[in-house]
């Protein structure tokens, strides 16, 4: 079974954050992982982490967030959707394909077609995880505009 976790960009400072997704009152929070040997996070009367720096809450930008797909890159850099790789000289994007129910590499043109109209675009590449080794990580659609705006190589 994979780690659930989940990553964001912070609301306050644009920083990622990880750790746990929560949907709470039209509000996106990321509950990080305070100790690596109980990952589980642990409440006090109040709702605060326990073990955090602070109340243990980040809010973040729903849009920015992703979910852990389980694999790591060649780098050993963990995958999540909307990750930009590389594979076979190629810039793909991680995506999660509702219709066929699991993880897609979507090639970066495609990608690019698809945000303009969404009857364009098509996944590609369906992300077993032996596959994952040969990836390579170069950063995020978040992120990282001119790697959106370059052609697929």
């Amino acid at each position: 079974m994979r780690e659930s976790k989940s990553r964001g960009k912070r609301i306050d400072n644009d920083e990622w954050v990880y750790g746990w997704y929560v949907d709470r009152r039209r509000h996106s929070y990321i509950l990080p992982i305070c100790n690596e040997n109980d990952p589980h996070p642990t409440f006090d009367e109040s709702w605060q982490v326990i073990g955090s720096d602070d109340d243990g809450w980040f809010e973040v930008d729903p849009e920015t967030v992703g979910q852990f797909t389980g694999p790591s890159d060649k780098n050993g850099k963990e995958i999540y959707f909307d990750d930009i790789v590389i594979w076979n000289k190629k810039k793909y994007v991680v995506m999660w394909s509702k219709t066929c129910l699991g993880i897609y590499l979507e090639h970066l043109d495609s990608y690019l077609a698809r945000q303009k109209d969404p009857k364009l675009g098509k996944f590609i590449e369906n992300l077993m995880y032996g596959r994952a080794v040969y990836l390579e990580i170069i950063g995020t659609v978040h992120e990282h505009p001119k790697l959106l705006e370059a052609k697929n190589g």
